[in-house]
């Protein structure tokens, strides 16, 4: 069984699953808060370095944070330039973040991430300001926002079976089919090969609905022969040379052939086993 689409169609069903980019963001940006209270430059410069500032409103998406646009705006905007102008270090910099309007700005921002942070299983919000800690309203909300997203992952999860156990399904179906058409059936019967070089007698010693093996003369030479025909009987069936060796041709049916069509090439074997006996 071929495990290539169905890794790929996991994939995409599974991409629901993954980290809420919204709480790694809010995650990220309470680092930064932290980072600013306690006034540490370094702090500051690691909590920037792991949060991608452009996409911080793309990522909360939907999340009830993202209508306070103007609060992560201002602590962003001051957390930066505070950290470029301090160049990483000195007094200066741990001063502006101890003014009263510095304060105003990171209290703001902490309340609202303490407030609409994204619940864990304790109760608590995933990330909240420092002595912070979530109320019933808080877990309220966390949860009302959280909620849509678990019934989507539990629907992915449902279509992902679904679709896996239709899948395997197909895919075992089809490689029974595959596996009863090439079923060879040993036969001993007069067949000719023709080619571009001509047309020769042989022998068809084996048989199955996508192939068969022929016995010819050495001094055949199937000259660049990608395409034949075979001939038994009646019927006329277009092949192509999967293989040779001195005595025999192994060929490829240009179409499988019918169960109708290969069945009355092994009855009489069958008969004359019966006659036999």
């Amino acid at each position: 069984m071929r495990i290539g689409p169905v890794l790929l169609m996991f994939i995409l069903f599974a991409a629901p699953l993954r980290a809420d980019p919204a709480c790694d963001t809010i995650a990220a940006l309470g680092r930064v808060v932290d980072a600013a209270r306690a006034g540490s430059i370094t702090g500051i410069d690691r909590a920037l370095r792991r949060i991608d500032i452009e996409r911080v409103m793309w990522n909360l998406g939907d999340h009830p944070l993202a209508r306070q646009r103007e609060a992560i705006d201002d602590a962003l905007t001051l957390v930066e330039a505070v950290r470029d102008a301090a160049g990483w270090t000195g007094p200066a910099a741990a001063a502006r973040l101890r003014e009263a309007r510095s304060r105003i700005v990171l209290d703001r921002l902490g309340a609202l991430l303490a407030r609409h942070g994204c619940a864990d299983g304790t109760g608590q919000t995933a990330r909240a300001a420092p002595g912070a800690v979530a109320g019933s309203e808080t877990v309220a909300v966390a949860v009302a926002w959280k909620m849509p997203r678990l019934a989507e992952a539990g629907i992915a999860l449902l279509a992902m079976a679904g679709f896996g156990a239709v899948l395997v399904r197909l895919m075992i179906g089809r490689s029974q089919l595959r596996a009863r058409q090439a079923q060879r059936h040993v036969v001993n019967l007069p067949a000719r090969v023709r080619g571009d070089s001509g047309e020769i007698e042989a022998r068809l010693l084996d048989i199955s609905r996508l192939g068969a093996k022929l016995r010819v003369d050495p001094a055949f030479e199937p000259d660049g022969l990608e395409q034949m025909m075979v001939l038994f009987g009646d019927r006329e069936i277009e092949a192509a040379l999967r293989w040779r060796t001195t005595h025999y041709l192994g060929v490829q049916f240009a179409k499988p052939l019918s169960a109708e069509a290969v069945a009355p090439l092994i009855r009489p074997r069958r008969g004359n086993r019966r006659r036999a006996g």
